[in-house]
């Protein structure tokens, strides 16, 4: 059933259709325990059952794309553990929205604007914290993917600050050979990440 699912996985990552459909298929038992679980958990999120489903969907889509066919882990253990994150993730956006939207303090009886110094700064916001988390984490990953000289070039331009000129000297290298390598590397990760956002 493994070799199955890991050959329906290649063919939707090449664009067969039914091929996706039949991934859903498969797991839809899962999509709607998860999505009945979190429906009724988080009634003020997800108004219906749909909603809750579409963002099952949504962590299937994401597992599929992003499944390397090499990596140790089952399709069935990637997907539960995507549609699990895409639900923690979208239930915890939606308590910090909540929080900010709340304006008003109660405060004997009367409504009182919440004073500006109240509000934390956006480096102590717990979402905001936790956003660069995943984002340094998928960058490390995107680094790890990169040959070992790439890898400490990008690292030693873009985080150290080191010129070309002084990474040529100290590896014995071009400037243009250090570039290319600069470049190169900084394109396989955007490509990793999967968007057009500059790393460097």
């Amino acid at each position: 059933m493994t070799i199955q699912l890991r050959h329906c996985v290649r063919a939707a990552q090449r664009g067969d259709k039914l091929a996706a459909e039949a991934l859903i298929q498969e797991f839809m038992p899962l999509f709607r325990n998860q999505a009945k679980q979190y429906q009724k958990q988080y009634r003020w999120h997800y108004h219906d059952f749909d909603e809750a489903l579409s963002t099952a969907f949504q962590g299937a889509m994401h597992c599929i794309f992003q499944y390397d066919l090499e990596q140790p882990e089952t399709v069935v253990e990637v997907m539960v553990a995507s549609v699990h994150n895409y639900f923690r993730r979208e239930s915890y956006g939606h308590e910090c929205y909540c929080d900010r939207v709340e304006k008003n303090v109660f405060d004997n009886d009367t409504v009182t604007d919440l004073p500006e110094t109240a509000l934390a700064s956006e480096e102590t916001c717990p979402e905001h914290l936790y956003l660069q988390h995943e984002m340094s984490m998928e960058m490390e990953q995107a680094l790890k993917l990169l040959p070992a000289l790439q890898r400490e070039l990008i690292v030693k331009h873009v985080v150290d600050g080191e010129s070309y000129s002084q990474l040529a000297k100290e590896h014995s290298l071009s400037k243009a050979t250090v570039g290319y390598h600069v470049k190169k590397g900084l394109l396989k990760m955007r490509m990793h990440l999967g968007d057009e956002r500059k790393v460097g």
